[in-house]
């Protein structure tokens, strides 16, 4: 199950996943929701490919099905636009069709995010792919970075990261700074299908190299959220090739740059996280519970669920939560020596 998690102006918490849309007034103590239905161009309920909140307004990138699909041999793919809400999803406004950049033949996306710069600056992370390249090799796979300056009535402005991320997440850290979390190719190499850490100085023009946060394949799908002016949480899967899969959580009090040695486990099953952070130090962290069996899933449809943790008091009676949430801290460790 797809999704991000954010907060609106007025302390509303929402968070998007796959076809669905929900909110909490109350800081994650109770939750409204309905389908994400009738955007522009479309037919019936599509899954959100990138989202993302930013003041009054919400902003998802989807499918527009009601267009002609794009020629792309055994996969059912349509061009994507961008729609923005300021009602909590019951009416939404759209983009037209965001360009395909060269050499690449289609966008996707999987829990990607959009983010507000300082400057009132978005952008948008999505997935570009090339289907007439080999998989994993060059010219296959880059992150696509399109920004607005209207407010997201219109996308243009757009970067590539070729051959080095897919299903990426942003945080912005200040004036044109960006720290994002890149799922690696899905290879055996170093580096695949794991967390890794990139720095934008110039709001996702250029990036620096990559720095691992996690180690072990199946690691991956990374969300990042701060909790405080220094403080941020990256929320993670450890996934593959497991029958009792679980989201962990990891936590740097230097805006990412160093990360403590604890890792949290915060819940079983897995499913792409989005976590908020409250003014007391609590997180609110909203993921999919998936079932996996012999490695890959088990068919069984994804229920949601949104645990409310703080590190800074753990371990707390709070924390003896029922469920599938299984919360605990252990050591975080390096290369193939915790692959469970």
């Amino acid at each position: 199950m797809t999704g991000r998690t954010g907060r609106l102006s007025n302390g509303t918490i929402v968070a998007g996943f796959g076809a669905y849309l929900y909110w909490s007034h109350d800081e994650g103590g109770s939750w409204d929701g309905r389908w994400i239905t009738d955007l522009p161009q479309t037919e019936g309920p599509v899954n959100l490919r990138a989202f993302g909140v930013s003041e009054d307004q919400l902003f998802l990138a989807y499918d527009l099905t009601s267009l002609p699909r794009i020629d792309i041999p055994n996969r059912e793919t349509y061009p994507i636009g961008i729609a923005r809400s300021d009602d909590l999803g019951a009416t939404w406004q759209g983009s037209l069709p965001l360009k395909i950049p060269a050499p690449y033949t289609f966008l996707a996306g999987d829990g990607n995010h959009i983010v507000s710069m300082p400057d009132g600056t978005l952008v948008a992370a999505l997935d570009a792919a090339n289907h007439t390249a080999e998989l994993f090799k060059t010219g296959w796979l880059a992150q696509a970075f399109f920004r607005s300056a209207d407010d997201g009535e219109t996308w243009g402005d757009m970067t590539l990261l070729p051959d080095r991320a897919a299903e990426v997440g942003l945080l912005p850290l200040g004036g044109q700074r960006i720290l994002a979390a890149c799922r690696g190719m899905s290879n055996p190499d170093l580096g695949g299908k794991t967390v890794q850490l990139r720095w934008s100085e110039d709001c996702a023009r250029t990036w620096s190299e990559a720095e691992q946060l996690t180690w072990v394949f199946g690691q991956a799908h990374g969300d990042l959220a701060r909790i405080s002016e220094n403080t941020i949480v990256a929320v993670y899967e450890n996934r593959y090739f497991l029958n009792e899969p679980e989201i962990r959580a990891r936590l740097s009090h230097d805006l990412g740059k160093t990360w403590e040695p604890e890792l949290y486990v915060i819940a079983q099953g897995v499913g792409y996280a989005g976590s908020v952070g409250l003014d007391d130090g609590t997180i609110v962290t909203v993921t999919g519970d998936g079932e996996m069996n012999d490695g890959g899933p088990t068919g069984r449809g994804y229920t949601l669920q949104a645990i409310r943790w703080n590190p800074s008091i753990w371990p707390s009676p709070l924390f003896r939560d029922k469920g599938n949430s299984c919360l605990k801290a252990v050591s975080a460790c390096r290369p193939m020596i915790c692959a469970n």
